[in-house]
């Protein structure tokens, strides 16, 4: 072999080792071989391919005459899980002294192979000098899912009563690199429940979130019962459904009379309430005006819950006796009750329904 030839093979195996010392996996299989009698290497590039599910990637296979070997070169590949499909362009190589050969090693992921990596052992044998020759390596293929994108609800279920609206935030994640539009739909089954949506179609970029808002709405006619919606994400042929479950209450009326009064002192008046409706009544707000207007407002008030025929009394405060008050008028002008006079309150229950009274002292 001449001086040049034989540096240029010398460097490629020099190149070949450091890349494995690097991180690739050939295995070191010169089999057989002698300075006499040369041998060859056998690489793959790349030696690690990420697959999409049903998909397919190439690697470039290459060997070397090492030590003036000749002769035809017989490739085949082994995937340890035995799942990937593996061809070759060429399957048989032909090497002169010092010379390299290459062909395209095709692998063929399934669409329903297991995530993961597997390991495939690419392997060439040849004869030179009425020897037999082989050299391997590892390729390692990951195989991923495709782009795609999930959609979720939250929350997935929800209580309503009739005639009421109930919000519900759609968010869609992006997978594995998913980007594009996704269009939204809702099917509503019947029973008078409307469903109205926020941004359609929504835009996703690679590896983000985004959230939409329905609002689904009954009307007093719906039944009381439980129900299904199916909202579905589309973007091409991709589609993932998510599904809403809706329980619809009768509608509740509220009911309060005002059975009598009395005052406790100056700045507490005592109210008596009946509940006249069909559920109890928690009260958490009451105003309280003069005639001429100066009122006496506590929002966060923890009042009585009165039950369905019951009557329960309430204390109204006012000045020095309620510190969370808000006083709205001319100051110093409504600072305490004073018999003869009228005065409105206003009372406010949980489901924010309110009930106005006129008393007269």
């Amino acid at each position: 072999m001449a001086n040049g030839a034989l540096r240029a093979a010398l460097m490629v195996l020099t190149a070949a080792s450091t890349s494995y010392a690097a991180g690739l996996t050939i295995l070191p299989s010169l089999a057989n071989s002698n300075g006499n009698n040369g041998s060859f290497l056998l690489t793959v590039n790349p030696s690690t391919l990420t697959i999409l599910q049903g998909a397919w990637a190439p690697s470039t296979v290459t060997v070397f005459s090492l030590n003036g070997f000749t002769g035809k070169i017989a490739l085949s590949a082994t995937s340890t899980d035995g799942v990937v499909g593996l061809s070759f362009q060429n399957n048989t190589l032909s090497l002169t002294a010092g010379g390299t050969a290459r062909t395209i090693l095709t692998v063929t992921v399934p669409g329903d192979a297991t995530l993961g990596s597997r390991d495939v052992i690419v392997t060439g044998t040849g004869i030179g000098h009425k020897r037999t020759f082989s050299s391997s390596t590892l390729l390692s293929v990951n195989v991923v899912s495709p782009a795609t994108f999930g959609i979720h609800a939250d929350p997935s279920s929800i209580t309503s009563m009739a005639g009421s609206t109930g919000t519900v935030s759609i968010i869609l994640t992006s997978l594995n690199g998913f980007t594009g539009n996704v269009t939204l739909t809702a099917t509503v089954p019947f029973g008078f429940i409307a469903v109205m949506g926020g941004q359609n179609p929504v835009l996703l970029t690679a590896n983000g979130t985004a959230t939409t808002t329905l609002q689904v709405t009954t009307t007093a006619a719906t039944q009381s019962g439980t129900y299904t919606i199916t909202v579905t994400g589309t973007s091409g042929l991709k589609y993932y459904s998510e599904t809403i479950t809706v329980t619809v209450t009768a509608s509740v009326v509220e009911g309060l009379s005002l059975t009598g009064h009395s005052l406790a002192s100056a700045t507490n008046l005592t109210l008596y309430l009946q509940n006249t409706g069909d559920a109890p009544v928690t009260l958490q707000a009451y105003a309280i005006r003069d005639s001429l207007g100066n009122a006496w407002t506590l929002r966060s008030w923890t009042g009585p819950t009165i039950q369905v025929n019951s009557v329960s009394s309430a204390n109204i405060l006012i000045s020095l006796d309620c510190f969370e008050c808000t006083y709205t008028g001319i100051f110093g002008l409504f600072s305490q009750y004073v018999a003869g006079r009228t005065y409105t309150v206003t009372l406010t229950t949980s489901t924010n329904t309110e009930f106005t009274f006129t008393i007269t002292l």
